[in-house]
């Protein structure tokens, strides 16, 4: 996630990421980069913007990034939350 590849296979899932930390967490956008590799808080933002407008118009990536944020909400294994 903190690797510096530009490649369709590293990006989207690391922008994933720093979507869900934004949206799931409390923290500021330099903070997130900062995790992230020493990114600028505008990739984060950038990140953030993408993800939204392919959650959009891709119902897969929208079903597996609700899953995820599921998974990481619930407290307990097995537990609906």
């Amino acid at each position: 996630m903190v690797s510096a590849r530009t490649s369709a296979a590293v990006s989207l899932p690391r922008q994933v990421a720093m979507y869900l930390c934004r949206v799931l967490t409390p923290y500021s956008t330099p903070t997130i980069a900062r995790h992230f590799g020493d990114r600028h808080h505008t990739t984060v933002l950038y990140a953030c913007k993408t993800v939204e407008g392919r959650l959009q118009i891709d119902p897969g990536l929208a079903e597996k990034v609700a899953a995820i944020k599921q998974e990481i909400e619930c407290p307990w294994p097995g537990e609906a939350a």
